[in-house]
Formats: structure tokens, sequence, C-alpha cells
């Protein structure tokens, strides 16, 4: 468990969410929206953002993801910026500033969690460009998107335009992959075959031989 400090903070001048995730019927945060989801560290910051508790800084344990991935989101809650693995600026002290690049998923499902879908589907967008290689496979082939859909169809299109650089990946990616795993990973890709058969019948025999090979390991 990990403690995340959020500070300064006054509860007569500074609201902990911004104005985009506040009702606009009460004075404060819509907290019925924010909390729904009964988050362990939920009873503390409603009581600091009731004011009944007012102070500086916010002291939460954390258990359900790490202090970078908190830090993460409200540095994007409140910048409108998002961090990248290597920060393009020179300047050291911003850069010190910056929170410590986290597990993208993590982000995303924590937004999500807070019902704060437009910084979700922002992380779901930057991690659906950053994807390659085999890194499409893991996401698409993956516990996330197993329960979110926009997500999966993101990574599916992607699968499917980049087709020609993860054929030979597959055979290699499938065999890591545990029996349950596998079966969903080939009824995906069974789909993907019956959408892309026009096109992937261009490529010539190898392509068409390796996809024979594949649908063999799903019998």
């Amino acid at each position: 468990m990990e403690t995340l400090h959020v500070s300064p903070i006054s509860c007569a001048s500074v609201s902990l969410f911004p104005s985009q995730y506040t009702s606009h019927t009460s004075k404060g945060p819509n907290l019925l929206v924010v909390f729904q989801n009964d988050f362990c560290e939920h009873i503390a910051l409603k009581k600091v953002l009731a004011c009944d508790k007012p102070q500086r800084h916010i002291i939460l344990k954390i258990s359900d993801y790490s202090y970078d991935v908190y830090h993460n989101l409200l540095y994007s809650l409140y910048t409108n910026h998002f961090v990248g693995r290597a920060p393009s600026s020179k300047d050291a002290s911003k850069i010190a500033l910056l929170p410590i690049f986290c597990n993208q998923e993590e982000l995303y499902a924590l937004a999500d969690k807070l019902q704060m879908m437009e910084i979700r589907d922002r992380v779901g967008a930057l991690m659906v460009r950053a994807a390659s290689g085999k890194t499409i496979l893991e996401a698409l082939f993956g516990a996330l998107s197993a329960i979110h859909t926009q997500l999966y169809e993101e990574f599916y299109i992607k699968f499917k335009t980049e087709w020609s650089s993860l054929r030979p990946l597959l055979a290699t990616f499938l065999d890591e992959l545990a029996e349950e795993d596998r079966t969903r990973a080939m009824k995906i890709m069974g789909k993907a075959f019956i959408e892309m058969q026009f096109q992937v019948s261009k490529e010539g025999d190898g392509a068409l031989e390796l996809d024979y090979q594949i649908k063999n390991r799903a019998e």
C-alpha cells in the first residue's frame, strides 16, 4: 500500500476536480458519480471535499494502483497533458516536475474506474498510436481489451492495418499464451482473416500457408 500526497489544497479556493468533472447543479464535485465505484479511499477524500475536514494537504492510502499511476492521472487532470516515455523538453527543471511514465493500461483502468471518460479515451488513443509489433498483439488479446469494447475495436483495426508486419510474430506469440487466452485469440484472428481474405490472398502463397498453419492450431 502506498500513500498519495496531494498538496497544496484549500477547500475554500481549490477543488480537487476541475470544473468539467463537477456537477452543474451543486457547489462541489458530483460525488455520486465520482465515487460510485466505492473505492476504499473515498471516505477521507469526501470529507475534504465537503470541507468537514479542511486542510492544506490530503494524504490518501492507495491500494489499487501505484502512486505513479495516480500522479499521472492528477497531472493529466489539471494540465490536459500526458506524460510520454521520453520528454522532449531539454529543460531539466521542467522534466523533474513531470510524473514518472506509468503503466498505461493501469492509467486507463483507473480513469475508467473514476468515471473520467475523456482522460480514459485519450489514454486509450495514445496506447493504440504507440503500439507496434508484439505490443499490438498483447493489447488486442489482453485482459483490458476483453472488457473494454472501444479499446478492443481500435486495436482490432490496427491489427488488420499492420497485418503484414505482425504475421511473422503470430506463431510464436500464440505458443506463449495460456490455453484460454489462445482460444480467444484464435476467434479474433478467425474473424480478422475472413474480413481480410481478399486482401491477404493478394500477398502470395506464403501468407496463405501461414494462415493455414495458424487455423490448424485452433482445431
